[in-house]
């Protein structure tokens, strides 16, 4: 059975959502139009919950060679 891993993310604490743990919905919930590899970020953030982190962040590129936003995460218990 899979576990599901649920998380708030946000890029500013206004615009928090809650989320599975998934590309898709990653990027719905923080993309403004980012040119971005999703999967590398939930990578990142598994990696992250695998070190026992329960919050943090990642980075998603606006567009190739362009600026990037930080995306912030806090799992739900």
């Amino acid at each position: 059975m899979n576990k599901t891993t649920l998380l708030k993310v946000w890029i500013n604490p206004k615009s928090k959502s809650k989320i599975e743990l998934d590309p898709q919905q990653l990027r719905d919930s923080v993309s403004s139009g980012h040119d971005n590899d999703w999967n590398w970020n939930v990578w990142d953030i598994t990696v992250s919950l695998n070190d026992g982190d329960t919050e943090g962040e990642t980075k998603i590129t606006r567009y190739h060679g362009g600026g990037s936003d930080t995306v912030f995460w806090k799992l739900i218990k």
